[in-house]
């Protein structure tokens, strides 16, 4: 009899682990905000050659990541003198604005290098017990301008360190240039969305419907379980199973969506999808679900932020040799910014 318990326990154990989870993707804007900037000159400043120089590499491929965000109309790469007695005034960010052809400036200025090497000899040098310790800190302030020399953000430090330990000595050469790649990540994120990929487990339940839900995202039909999870919530509209199934099952067809670049179907199934989790957190009794809402909150105002800056669709321009071109816009293009931010967060 105990064993028969036991068999059974195990597979409730069973059921519960073979619950279906999927990959949702979830938004999140800038830290700052750019709903006026459209065109951005990103200019280095250093004190020195060598910090200049990495400050020109950090302008650099932070002009890159904000080219091909598609977000901005424009983005140009300037670099302001090495001479530190030149102060920075607005008559000098104006000149340089209007040299640029932009309304907006972001000021990288590396602050602070230190990269430190240690040889460590342990108790038995002849057995090969040493190692080389590299350890490096770079520090750099970032500030937003306008074409004026106003500032218009307040202006934000970013810290980045690493450690590495290995048996042969490291080129500092690389080190800085994880330290540059840190930091262009962090700057990044105060002027363009980021994107990150979060699992979502579905509930079990008796609703014949929920189970072919279910099936079809085993199947990796997100179409059909929505189908079947509209049913289950007009036949039990109190049902937090199927509230919850369905606000899961919107959000992995509007990362599909997302995918495909169709960011007006993604912006929708996002929203029905916010509804649904609102409904199933007021039906919970244990459980309001905020960590759901807050993603798709946070989702649903970023996706409204990118289909504002732009009109809908292609558009097209007159190329230089007379032809027609197709140019990208923010909506379209939208699938290349997610796929260069969801390996960054």
């Amino acid at each position: 009899m105990r064993f028969g318990w036991f068999v059974a326990f195990l597979g409730v154990l069973c059921c519960g682990c073979s619950a279906p989870q999927v990959t949702v993707a979830v938004l999140t804007p800038p830290v700052y905000d750019i709903s006026d900037v459209r065109a951005v000159g990103v200019v280095a400043a250093g004190s020195g050659e060598r910090h200049s120089a990495i400050a020109r590499h950090i302008a650099n491929r932070i002009g890159a990541v904000l080219t091909q965000s598609r977000i901005y109309r424009c983005v140009k790469v300037a670099q302001l003198p090495q001479n530190a007695s030149i102060p920075l005034s607005a008559d000098l960010l104006g000149d340089l604005s209007a040299r640029l052809g932009v309304t907006h400036i972001i000021l990288i200025r590396v602050r602070c290098l230190d990269v430190r090497m240690r040889f460590d000899v342990g108790p038995s040098p002849c057995l090969g017990s040493y190692r080389w310790c590299v350890s490096a800190a770079m520090r750099t302030s970032v500030a937003l301008y306008s074409s004026g020399g106003a500032l218009v953000q307040s202006p934000k430090t970013v810290e980045v360190s690493c450690v590495f330990t290995s048996p042969a000595i490291k080129d500092e050469r690389s080190v800085v240039g994880d330290l540059c790649e840190r930091t262009v990540s962090q700057v990044c994120r105060l002027f363009c969305p980021s994107c990150e990929r979060v699992r979502r487990f579905l509930f079990e339940d008796s609703d014949s419907w929920v189970a072919q839900a279910a099936d079809a995202i085993i199947r990796g039909d997100p179409a059909s379980a929505v189908s079947h999870l509209r049913i289950a919530v007009e036949r039990h509209p109190k049902s937090v199973p199927a509230h919850y199934n369905l606000a899961v099952c919107l959000e992995l067809l509007a990362t599909t969506c997302l995918d495909q670049g169709k960011l007006e179907a993604a912006l929708a199934a996002y929203r029905e999808a916010l509804n649904h989790y609102q409904t199933a957190a007021k039906l919970s009794h244990t459980t309001h679900f905020l960590q759901e809402v807050s993603q798709v909150s946070s989702t649903v105002h970023t996706l409204s932020v990118i289909l504002r800056r732009g009109p809908v669709g292609p558009e097209s321009r007159t190329s230089d040799n007379g032809g027609e071109e197709e140019r990208t816009t923010s909506r379209a293009a939208f699938k290349g910014m997610v796929s260069s931010y969801e390996g960054r967060r």
